[in-house]
């Protein structure tokens, strides 16, 4: 096990000078992805013993399902797997591999979680607090109207041109 530990030590450090130095990543996204190396190498030596020359794909998977048990959150997850494979190319380009384990593993899907959206009667009051006597009230009244009717984004919105609307058909 010493062996094993000794070797990881040494090849994640060399990794962290590798990140920090050619790739030129900020110290935070070194320190995550140390932390998350660190407990990979841990949970591989537990498991296995091995040195990380000699992880296979399916202990990968183990371990992030370990951290699905541990209820880490998706994103988390994603970017333990994103801190593996990265490591995992750097032994690549070391040539200390000739193919990474972790290559055709996919990170966890996370949720996409729904927009707010307002009511009926918050969109009405919205659109009661517009001066509509003025120009600026009514391009903002029209704005609204548009946004909410046809369920638009602000950005879809924006970028709409004169071409785009049909008076004569209603749309």
């Amino acid at each position: 096990m010493a062996e094993n530990s000794e070797r990881w030590r040494k090849i994640l450090q060399s990794y962290c000078s590798y990140i920090r130095l050619e790739k030129r990543l900020s110290e935070n996204t070194e320190a995550s992805y140390r932390r998350d190396l660190l407990s990979f190498s841990h949970f591989i030596l537990r498991q296995w013993d091995v040195a990380p020359n000699k992880v296979e794909p399916e202990m990968i998977q183990r371990y992030l399902g370990w951290l699905y048990d541990q209820k880490r959150e998706p994103a988390s997850q994603a970017r333990a797997l994103s801190s593996i494979k990265s490591f995992f190319g750097f032994l690549l380009l070391e040539e200390r591999l000739e193919s990474s384990p972790a290559e055709f593993i996919e990170a966890p899907r996370s949720g996409r979680r729904l927009p707010d959206t307002l009511t009926t009667a918050e969109i009405d009051r919205l659109l009661d607090s517009l001066d509509s006597s003025t120009p600026k009230g009514r391009r903002d009244s029209a704005m609204l109207e548009v946004l909410y009717s046809c369920g638009l984004r602000v950005s879809e919105l924006t970028s709409l041109k004169m071409s785009d609307l049909f008076f004569g058909e209603g749309y």
